[in-house]
């Protein structure tokens, strides 16, 4: 499921019909008319038939999760989010420079104004947290993570693009060369090369994988000894420090976080939360236009069950 701006954008759906039907006139036929010409018409029907078929889905299933969410996580919570929406707004404010500037990035992403940006911000964090505490970290999963975690470690590289001058820094440094100096003079990463080659602290799963293995291979003050390639060109790695393991208990949190946060990276996972959530608020579509709305968080049986009651809700109106 892609939670982006193009929900936001469907949730709106309402708030414009209202608001042209607001400013509309009337036809002969007594239907509301929103735009008309020379031989042209469109009516306020019209419009509600488009949008229910291109944004309607998108509109009931935002409006419908965003409801869940904000019962989830309880109105206190919410009002904090909003807060938090509102500061973050004044930071890229501030960022961009002036509001105006702020607006033109808005609108080159998609945004109408900065409240549709607010509006989808909000969403996103509702979600994000309704997500979060949805999603069980068993304490075995803790323990084996703790089995298999290295701390943190402080790496320092030189990167360049042939593997020849690779092999020569190698060379230079080992016969007495200053590593630091030679990554500010040689290194393609210039980031990194102005701190004279240090990437900082670097955790497992930060780095491509043919950076890491030797990374977290060598003991402090060693330097691999052959360039070693990966997507970016050559490397030269050293590692200036290694950080120590503290007690399962000193590390729990982290873990847990860290645990947490790799399961809301997996769409299955996340599609699994939505599906128990909607089935714990016992959710059902009464409009038949939307009946598939769901459909995508929805088990089969749920599917099926759901098609029936629209059925049975649709021959009793029609028996009125």
């Amino acid at each position: 499921m892609n939670w982006n701006k193009k929900l936001s954008l469907g949730a709106l759906t309402c708030a414009a019909v209202l608001s042209l039907a607001a400013c509309s006139s009337q036809n002969e036929a007594g239907q509301n008319v929103i735009a008309k010409g020379e031989g042209i018409e469109v009516t306020e029907d019209e419009l509600v038939k488009e949008l229910k078929a291109s944004a309607g889905n998108a509109a009931v299933q935002q409006l419908v999760f965003g409801e869940i969410f904000e019962n989830e996580l309880g109105k206190d919570r919410v009002k904090e989010i909003e807060d938090e929406v509102d500061a973050d707004t004044v930071k890229l404010v501030a960022q961009y420079g002036d509001e105006d500037k702020f607006k033109e990035v808005v609108a080159a992403n998609g945004y109408s104004s900065v409240d549709e940006y607010k509006k989808a911000l909000r969403y996103f964090k509702l979600l994000t947290e309704t997500i979060s505490k949805n999603i069980n970290v068993s304490d075995d999963e803790v323990k084996k993570a703790y089995e298999n975690y290295e701390a943190p470690r402080k790496v320092s590289h030189i990167l360049v693009k042939d593997e020849d001058k690779a092999k020569d820094l190698i060379k230079q440094i080992n016969e007495g060369g200053d590593f630091a100096k030679l990554a500010e003079e040689n290194s393609e990463d210039k980031g990194s090369a102005k701190e004279g080659g240090s990437l900082g602290e670097v955790t497992k799963g930060m780095m491509v994988k043919e950076f890491e293995e030797p990374a977290f291979k060598l003991k402090a003050g060693e330097m691999t000894q052959e360039p070693v390639k990966s997507q970016y060109g050559w490397h030269i790695i050293k590692v200036d420090e290694v950080g120590n393991k503290g007690s399962f208990d000193e590390e729990k949190e982290k873990l847990e976080k860290q645990l947490r946060k790799e399961k809301m990276d997996d769409p299955k996972q996340v599609q699994q939360v939505l599906k128990d959530v909607l089935d714990k608020y016992q959710v059902k579509i009464t409009d038949k236009d939307f009946k598939n709305a769901l459909d995508t968080f929805q088990t089969s049986n749920d599917q099926e069950a759901a098609k029936k009651q629209a059925e049975a809700e649709e021959a009793s109106e029609e028996s009125k």
